[in-house]
């Protein structure tokens, strides 16, 4: 379901270009949620942030939803956090919505929160420029979210050190910012993620934990312990992870992603700072920042 047409014709044609599956029964293209089915298994909502709280509304007014993805960053409007989870909660999807944060997906993570294990003061540095801080930081917090211990929360975000700037989005309508956002845990693990401004060169991530060093290089799909190649990262495509997401989701009721509550918990973490940076900036008295 997609309101523009020209999106509608570029899914068909990329659908027509592959192979035969006659597993699939039918593919049908709509421009309203009104012509979807009355009964729908799993719906993956991809928009921007801005509509994604008036689709979802829309979406369970009108439809019976088993299953619901929804892409990140979840709402630019903490006021919106709390609507859409009394929303879910009332219709029984509190449970069965997850968040498309899909690191926690890939097998070389996995491994690594297998050997970071409990330890604590955890130390995970994100490096680059142009990476898009306020678009994809909320991942990389997800990321640390699930390499610390189960039992650690993460606990308050300090923008102290972002540039105070508004730059444009590549999104039409949306903002990004540039310097250094620093994310503490209840434990005393950190993460410090940085972005500049100029050529664009890929975020790269340094974890250490008591006397491991781990670097990790997602533009070359591994993971390095004190030097030495040590894992994979196996990192997969969305359109290679879409089919095993559902997959998990149809078979066994549950999938890798981060459940709505966890990640709404942590863009809230994420967001509220940033609310604020962007009021004293614009000199505005919100809950919301065009951050997508």
């Amino acid at each position: 379901m997609d309101r523009d047409e020209t999106a509608l014709s570029t899914a068909s044609t990329r659908y027509d270009e592959t192979p035969e599956n006659h597993l699939i029964d039918s593919v049908r293209y709509f421009n309203n949620i009104e012509l979807l089915s009355s009964n729908l298994d799993l719906v993956i909502v991809a928009t921007g942030s801005m509509p994604r709280a008036a689709v979802i509304k829309e979406l369970l007014q009108k439809k019976n939803v088993r299953n619901l993805v929804l892409e990140k960053v979840l709402f630019p409007d903490t006021e919106q956090y709390t609507e859409i989870a009394n929303l879910l909660k009332d219709k029984n999807l509190e449970a069965n919505t997850w968040v498309n944060c899909a690191r926690r997906m890939f097998s070389g993570y996995e491994q690594l929160k297998h050997e970071l294990g409990n330890r604590k003061n955890i130390e995970c540095t994100v490096t680059g420029s142009n990476w898009g801080l306020a678009c994809n930081g909320v991942h990389f917090i997800d990321l640390f979210a699930f390499l610390i211990s189960s039992d650690d929360k993460i606990s308050e975000i300090n923008t102290r050190y972002l540039e105070p700037e508004i730059h444009q989005s590549k999104r039409l309508g949306y903002i990004e910012f540039m310097g250094t956002l620093i994310a503490g845990s209840t434990k005393g693990s950190v993460i410090k993620l940085t972005c500049f401004a100029g050529d664009n060169i890929s975020a790269s991530i340094s974890i250490s934990a008591e006397n491991s060093k781990f670097e990790i290089d997602e533009s070359k799909n591994i993971i390095t312990k004190n030097g030495e190649k040590w894992a994979d990262i196996g990192i997969m495509y969305q359109s290679q992870m879409t089919g095993l997401l559902a997959e998990e989701i149809l078979n066994q009721n549950n999938c890798r992603l981060t459940s709505y509550m966890e990640s709404a918990e942590i863009h809230l973490k994420f967001l509220h700072p940033l609310v604020l940076l962007y009021n004293e900036l614009t000199n505005s008295k919100g809950s919301f920042c065009p951050i997508t």
